[in-house]
C-alpha cells in the first residue's frame, strides 16, 4: 500500500514533529509522505480541491464551515470511539478540542495549541497585564505591531474582546459601534508607537525582526512560536507574556492553534487515525514537540513544571490567555469575511474610512458572508 499523503505548514513548528516521526518511526507507526506550504496557502487553497490530493490534512478551525459544506473532511465520530473523543475533549487544553467540532461533528484531532500573547526582548522585565499597561510600554520600549493578512482583524477583534464586546456575538453585527470606535482609537494609537508604521506583517515577520540583535524589543499581540523563546530562532531570545486583561475582565487573545483532518479521499483512515494517536501520545507531546518549538495541546503537560522549566515558562504564562481566548466563527463565509474584514481594519488605520465607516463596513461584510441556513455566525 502506497504511504499516506499529507500537507502541513512550511515552519519548523508545522513539521519538525513529523519529519521526527519518519526518521525513527515508532512500532507500527503509518508512513506519511509530507509535502508543506505556507500558512497562507491554506486560505488562499480550496479546501476542496486539498481534499482530493491528500489523505490528511494539517488545518486551521475557521476553515471547517466551508470544509463542511462541500464535504471534504471525514467525522470522527465515524471512524474512533465515543469514549475517545470524549477523553480528548477532558485531556486537551483551554476549546482546542471544541473548535474542530462543528453541528455536532469533530472534524479533526487537535494537535498543537496557540493564542495571541505579547511578546517582549528575554531581559524586559515588564510584564503588561492592561490595556492602560500595553499603551504605557508601547510609548517606551521599540515597538512592532502584526497586522499584516488576517492579523489586523485578529487583533481588532481581541481588543473588542477585551473591551467587553467579543465579536459575532449578536446576529449580523460585527462588533457594537461604541466598541469598534475604542478598539480602532487604541490600534491607531499603538500603530503611532510602532518603530515601523507597516500593516503587511505577519507572526514570523514580527519575531524575526524582533530576534535580529538592533530590533525592536515588543509587540503587544501576536500568535506565539515557542521556538523564539527557546532561542532557536535568531540571536535574540525573546519571551512571551499573557494577553491582558480589558476593563471588562476578558483577555484580548483569539484562538489559533492547529488541527489534523482525514479527507474524504483518505485511503487508510485506520492508519491516519493511529498516526494521530502517536501525534497525541504524551512522550511525543512532551519532548517531541518541546525539542521542535511545538505546543502540546495536552493539558497534563502544560501543568507540568518540569516542562515549565524547559520552556523558560512559556506553558505558565500563556495558559490564562489560551483559556480566555475568543473562539472565532466557523460558517462557511468566515475566512473570505475575515481576509475582507482584514483589509477594512488596515483602510481605517490609513485614515481611508472613519471608525464608524470601518464599523459599518465590518458589520456589512460579515452579515453578507456565506452561511448555509441554520449555521450559527
Amino acid at each position: 500500500m502506497r504511504p499516506l499523503r499529507g500537507l502541513t505548514w512550511s515552519h519548523r513548528r508545522g513539521f519538525g514533529v513529523l519529519e521526527r516521526l519518519a526518521e525513527a518511526p515508532p512500532p507500527g507507526l503509518t508512513e506519511v509522505a509530507w509535502e508543506r506550504q505556507a500558512l497562507s496557502g491554506f486560505e488562499s487553497a480550496p479546501i476542496e480541491a486539498l481534499a482530493d490530493r491528500y489523505d490528511l490534512l494539517v488545518v486551521d478551525h475557521p476553515g471547517l464551515g466551508e470544509a463542511a459544506r462541500v464535504g471534504a473532511l471525514l467525522a470522527l465520530e465515524d471512524l474512533v470511539e465515543v469514549d475517545l473523543l470524549a477523553s480528548l475533549r477532558a485531556t486537551t487544553v483551554g476549546a482546542s478540542f471544541d473548535s474542530y467540532r462543528l453541528a455536532g461533528r469533530t472534524l479533526a484531532f487537535p494537535i498543537d495549541a496557540d493564542t495571541q500573547l505579547g511578546v517582549v526582548e528575554a531581559t524586559v522585565s515588564d510584564c503588561p497585564t492592561s490595556l492602560d499597561e500595553v499603551r504605557s510600554l508601547a510609548a517606551e520600549l521599540p515597538t512592532l505591531l502584526c497586522l499584516g493578512g488576517p492579523h489586523a482583524l485578529l487583533m481588532f477583534s481581541a481588543l473588542c474582546a477585551a473591551l467587553g464586546a467579543p465579536p459575532a456575538g449578536d446576529g449580523d453585527r460585527f462588533v457594537p459601534v461604541e466598541v469598534a470606535e475604542a478598539a480602532f482609537a487604541f490600534l491607531a494609537e499603538l500603530l503611532r508607537c510602532s518603530v515601523a508604521r507597516r500593516l503587511d506583517l505577519d507572526p514570523i515577520d514580527v519575531l524575526d525582526a524582533m530576534a535580529r540583535p538592533d530590533g525592536p524589543a515588543y509587540c503587544p499581540l501576536v500568535y506565539a512560536y515557542l521556538g523564539y523563546q527557546l532561542g532557536q530562532f535568531g540571536a535574540r531570545r525573546l519571551r512571551f507574556v499573557g494577553a491582558p486583561v480589558g476593563p471588562s475582565g476578558h483577555r484580548a487573545s483569539v484562538l489559533g492553534g492547529t488541527g489534523l483532518a482525514l479527507t474524504r479521499s483518505c485511503g487508510d483512515p485506520a492508519a491516519a487515525v493511529g498516526y494521530a494517536r502517536t501525534l497525541l501520545a504524551t512522550d511525543v507531546q512532551r519532548e517531541l514537540y518541546f525539542e521542535e518549538g511545538a505546543h502540546s495541546v495536552l493539558r497534563a503537560i502544560w501543568e507540568d513544571a518540569e516542562v515549565s522549566t524547559w520552556t523558560n515558562g512559556f506553558y505558565r504564562e500563556a495558559r490564562a490567555s489560551l483559556d480566555g481566548a475568543w473562539l472565532r466563527p466557523r460558517f462557511a463565509g468566515y475566512v473570505s469575511f475575515q481576509s475582507e474584514g482584514a483589509e477594512i481594519v488596515r483602510q481605517a488605520l490609513r485614515g481611508e474610512r472613519t471608525a464608524a465607516a470601518a464599523c459599518a463596513a465590518l458589520d456589512a461584510a460579515f452579515a453578507a458572508a456565506p452561511a448555509p441556513a441554520g449555521t450559527a455566525r
